[in-house]
């Protein structure tokens, strides 16, 4: 039998063969699904927040205010977006036990959906988690940094003007 002749055959099977995100997203159980589509909402609100903190970096004080104000969910997603992944990892691999258990069998073909839907969800945790992180620091800095220019700009205006107003 020849690689192509292996190949049609696993099509025919109805075996996949190549990793496929929507297809686990579609096949995933319904609590799996919600985690996956909390996870990436999560992380496209992350991306929106990265890429306007960016743009608006450069100008007045009270941006930063409320430049601050947004890193509070990029520390909140990248704090939890691990767990709730973790949570449909969980619910992925208690699936795939009732599957053994309700078809009482333990074979690859029976845990493997379960256990790919589960990693799935891993793997969408960590997405929004670690841009999260890893921009909550960068703009924390950034914004830390930024407030300690304005505030020596004021000390030194305010020390302006009192020696003006003192002569």
């Amino acid at each position: 039998m020849t690689a192509f002749d292996l190949l049609a055959a696993a099509s025919a099977s109805g075996a996949p063969t190549r990793l496929d995100p929507v297809r686990l997203f579609m096949d995933a159980d319904i609590v799996v699904k919600i985690v996956m589509a909390g996870l990436l909402l999560a992380s496209l609100w992350t991306w929106t927040i990265i890429v306007a903190f960016w743009l608006r970096m450069g100008t007045l004080a009270h941006e930063a205010d409320e430049l601050a104000d947004r890193l509070n969910f990029l520390a909140t997603v990248g704090s939890v977006a691990p767990f709730v992944g973790l949570f449909g990892t969980v619910w992925g691999i208690m699936n795939s036990f009732f599957q053994i258990g309700s078809q009482e069998s333990s074979s690859l073909a029976v845990v493997a959906p379960g256990i790919s839907e589960a990693l799935f969800a891993t793997a969408i945790g960590l997405f929004a988690a670690i841009p999260a992180v890893i921009a909550y620091n960068r703009f924390s800095h950034r914004v830390n940094r930024y407030e300690s220019q304005l505030q020596r700009f004021a000390d030194r205006l305010h020390a302006s003007f009192s020696r003006q107003l003192e002569a």
